[in-house]
């Protein structure tokens, strides 16, 4: 093996809209029950920026997002409502699916905020 020097210069910003908490977390959940949360978004660029939110295809019977499409202002954050209510079939499906941990029984799952004209996207979970 031979060694020579790399340098790597590179340059980190920002990105104008992000999630206020990365995680929003339910505590313990019972079945049939309705759990409510918020999601706040804020947006660090001159222009409004449009947002939209939605759960993947398994998860879109249990929880849901209020408004699901929006603007986030400058400087004014948006707040989402989100509702999730477990379900016993919805749990089931679960079991063999990436956002569930059975040995723990918790639930862990990962969403995006999709925003048009962003490279990285805005993740954050629901625990």
């Amino acid at each position: 093996p031979r060694e020579f020097p790399l340098r790597i210069t590179g340059r980190a910003d920002e990105v104008p809209v992000y999630v206020e908490r990365e995680s929003l977390d339910l505590q313990t959940c019972v079945l049939g029950k309705l759990y409510r949360t918020k999601l706040v978004l804020r947006n660090r660029s001159n222009n409004s920026q449009k947002v939209s939110l939605k759960a993947p295809r398994p998860l879109s019977s249990v929880i849901k997002f209020t408004p699901r499409d929006g603007y986030v202002q400058t400087d004014v954050p948006l707040v989402v409502s989100v509702q999730f209510v477990p379900t016993a079939s919805f749990e089931r499906k679960l079991l063999v699916k990436d956002y569930y941990d059975g040995e723990q029984r918790a639930l862990d799952i990962g969403l995006t905020v999709d925003v048009p004209g962003q490279t990285l996207p805005v993740e954050y979970r629901i625990k």
